[in-house]
């Protein structure tokens, strides 16, 4: 199976800058490196699609793809393409397309292989979305546009859709039909989006993920779902550190969860613990840069600084879970009580501090309570 990814500079800003809605643009690009990396330990054939800029930017950071596209930079529709309709460039990707696919957003992250089933399937997605309210206002807003297609109403009364952080598949005729009506949604509007007449903020979710259900469902398509177990604080439980990589093999770190300190950490430190080369890389090319933010900076300071925290690690396996040694704020548990209870409270997750070894965090200096380096003096 062929891995796709899809990056578009859509403002064509300096790329240093961009954050990516994480806490920091380094941080950004490290969710970037250990996605690829991370698929191509498990994959040979991981490809990005995306414009010149992005092409050079990966090239200087190193991300190992097998190769980098660069049909987004003579695309006619997006170099016209609004720039806040950001799910057109992984339209883009599915587009370019002629064989079985499987496309993995940067901000997600595998620890196993796809399973056989799942990627099998005549089309898959990354799960079903019952957020029936968010799908009614977006609906009800696609359908004051001047031109509306017929397929928003295929399934308006009853709006459901598909996560496309993970979208794909094998049949490549429906996946044709639904690229076509997903730019035919855009051409219709043009004139609205290209000036900018509404507000597009949320409307991509409406051609991405709405219209990928609607069509598969007015076909009979067998959808495969990688996550079947559905539930409303999904968006949470994507991103929980807690259960990788024992009880979930995947993480998604989605929308406003990347403004969470303990995400940040957590790519940071999967980076450097993994792939120490490429967070080196990412680190000395912002360094030259001169543009290292004040969050990079802090945990450079205190990784070298001499600064005593606690060591993170995560266990291979089961059985060695009780050799893992977490930071405590990372998994929101209380450091105290992990002590006094010669455990935490985490079947997969035992940390197991002793002060001779680890020095113990100031829980009053706010500094050191969110460090994630091996800390020894």
């Amino acid at each position: 199976m062929k891995i796709v990814q899809s990056f578009w500079n859509a403002h064509r800003g300096d790329l240093f800058m961009h954050k990516g809605g994480f806490l920091c643009p380094e941080i950004h690009w490290m969710s970037w490196a250990f996605s690829c990396l991370q698929l191509r330990k498990f994959y040979t054939d991981v490809e990005m699609y995306t414009d010149t800029s992005g092409k050079a930017f990966f090239e200087l950071l190193g991300f190992p793809y097998t190769k980098i596209h660069t049909t987004m930079e003579d695309d006619p529709f997006m170099k016209r393409c609004h720039p806040q309709m950001w799910a057109y460039a992984k339209i883009h990707a599915y587009a370019q397309q002629t064989a079985p696919f499987l496309h993995i957003d940067g901000d997600a992250f595998i620890w196993a292989p796809f399973d056989d089933e799942f990627i099998q399937s005549p089309l898959f997605a990354h799960s079903f979305e019952d957020n029936d309210a968010v799908y009614r206002i977006l609906l009800n807003d696609v359908k004051k546009l001047p031109d509306v297609p017929e397929w928003v109403y295929w399934e308006d009364k009853d709006p459901h859709a598909y996560n496309a952080g993970i979208l794909g598949g094998n049949d490549m005729e429906p996946m044709k039909e639904y690229i076509e009506l997903a730019y035919d949604f855009y051409e219709r509007n043009r004139l609205v989006f290209d000036n900018h007449l509404t507000n597009v903020k949320n409307f991509q979710m409406i051609p991405e993920q709405y219209l990928f259900y609607a069509l598969g469902k007015r076909k009979n398509i067998k959808m495969g779902l990688y996550d079947t177990n559905y539930e409303q604080d999904y968006v949470s439980r994507l991103a929980d550190i807690a259960k990788i990589p024992h009880e979930s093999k995947f993480m998604h770190i989605l929308g406003e969860v990347k403004q969470d300190n303990h995400q940040n950490y957590f790519v940071n430190y999967m980076l450097q613990k993994d792939y120490p080369d490429s967070w080196q890389r990412i680190v000395e090319a912002f360094k030259q840069h001169g543009q290292l933010s004040p969050f990079m900076e802090n945990l450079l300071d205190e990784k070298y600084h001499q600064k005593t925290v606690l060591i993170p690690s995560i266990a291979t396996n089961d059985d060695a879970h009780k050799q893992t040694k977490m930071v405590c704020d990372l998994l929101r548990v209380n450091f105290e009580e992990v002590q006094r209870n010669g455990g935490s409270d985490n079947a997969k997750i035992q940390d197991i501090y002793t002060q001779n070894e680890i020095g113990l965090m100031d829980k009053n200096d706010d500094k050191n309570s969110h460090i994630l380096f091996n800390g020894q003096k």
